[in-house]
């Protein structure tokens, strides 16, 4: 497959893989650009640019639990803190995501480690989406110099 390189705005596609409202998100693959359609909001020009070329919009499945289930066992498996990773692994495994979660922010170190985890794990989601449909990003996703640098 030929690969095409096309500016893409990350946050609005970040965002676009996190929405877990009504929306309908499209993935444009001419511009890169993000297509929404809200329901009961009429938005005629682009649902009449959906209709018109369907092939040129792929839709986003949002990024479910199971994908942050998966991100949150590797990082305590691989990165953490061996007395966090402990209770961590414990959680995932007894007590459901939402808890294993509360326990990762009650930790600060351990939060701000994940958060940076999680947030290269969506990056490296979305670049998997892009080459799947041919696409090279003309820039790199945001920087992550937010947290602490551990990976």
């Amino acid at each position: 497959m030929d690969t095409r390189e096309i500016d893409i705005d990350w946050d609005d596609l970040e965002l676009a893989f996190r929405d877990h409202s009504d929306a309908r998100n499209y993935f444009d693959l001419n511009d890169g650009s993000i297509l929404t359609i809200v329901p009961g909001v009429k938005d005629g020009a682009a649902e009449e640019l959906l209709k018109a070329e369907p092939a040129r919009f792929v839709p986003l499945r949002p990024i479910g639990t199971k994908f942050t289930k998966t991100v949150l066992a590797e990082f305590a498996e691989r990165y953490c803190d061996p007395s966090l990773s402990e209770q961590l692994i414990t959680a995932l495994n007894g007590h459901g995501l939402k808890a294993t979660l509360d326990i990762v922010g009650d930790d600060r170190v351990g939060s701000l480690q994940f958060e940076r985890y999680e947030q290269t794990m969506v990056w490296k989601k979305i670049r998997r989406f892009l080459n799947a449909w041919g696409i090279t990003a003309a820039s790199e996703p945001p920087h992550l110099d937010l947290f602490p640098t551990i990976f």
